[in-house]
C-alpha cells in the first residue's frame, strides 16, 4: 500500500495516517519528517514552506507572523 503525499503508512502497514502540522512526507512514505528550522507546514503537507522576508515562524509552527523588532 502506497500512501499519498502528506500521509504515511501506520505501524500495521494497513492504512495511511495524515502527517501532523510541522511535518511532511512524499508519496509512499512510512514516516513523516519534521520541518527544518525556519520552515513550517500544515497537516497533510508534502513539503515545508519558508516564511517570507520580515516574517517569523509562529508559536505552533503552522504559519508565519510579522516580526516584531524592538529598538533600544
Amino acid at each position: 500500500m502506497d500512501c499519498e503525499p502528506g500521509y504515511y503508512r501506520d505501524s500495521t502497514m494497513t492504512q495511511c495516517d495524515q502527517c501532523s502540522a510541522n511535518s511532511y512526507s512524499a508519496a509512499g512514505a512510512t514516516d513523516c519528517t519534521e520541518c527544518k528550522p525556519n520552515t513550517y507546514s500544515s497537516e497533510g503537507a508534502e513539503i515545508c514552506t519558508a516564511c517570507e522576508e520580515g516574517k517569523v515562524i509562529n508559536g505552533d509552527r503552522t504559519g508565519c507572523s510579522m516580526s516584531l523588532i524592538v529598538w533600544t
